[in-house]
């Protein structure tokens, strides 16, 4: 009964998420009018800034989320600025093309860095003794 009440919480949050990063495409397609495929990249560099927060600066991971919030604030502040901007008027082609070349190049960081390819050793510890002490 615990584990289909954990996978219920599970899939109710996972519904959460898509449904936030649904109504984060759609808000921009119906503001600015373009079809942002960075938005995913995006989401996805916020969870490899707190990742590496948490493993590299030693930083808890509830504490490392508003920091990685504001980094990719700033980081999407500008790509708006400096690269958006400029095509907004332009034809829908054009800003497929920008924000697909932008998704692919904001995806390199992760990859060109020790990637996590396991749960460092402290989560496995934690895992560990929570489902022993059950």
């Amino acid at each position: 009964m615990q584990l289909f009440a954990q996978i219920l919480v599970n899939g109710i949050l996972l519904g959460g998420l898509y449904g936030l990063m649904a109504l984060g495409m759609g808000l921009v397609w119906g503001v600015l009018n373009i079809v942002n495929l960075a938005h995913g990249a995006l989401i996805m560099l916020g969870g490899y800034a707190v990742y590496y927060l948490y493993t590299k600066g030693g930083i808890d991971p509830f504490a490392a989320l508003p920091i990685a919030m504001v980094l990719l604030f700033l980081f999407g502040y500008l790509l708006q600025r400096f690269l958006l901007n400029l095509i907004v008027r332009s034809a829908q082609l054009n800003t497929l093309l920008i924000t697909t070349a932008s998704t692919s190049s904001s995806s390199i960081w992760p990859r060109s860095s020790s990637a996590p390819t396991s749960a460092p050793s402290t989560l496995r510890t934690r895992a560990a003794t929570s489902t022993s002490a059950a």
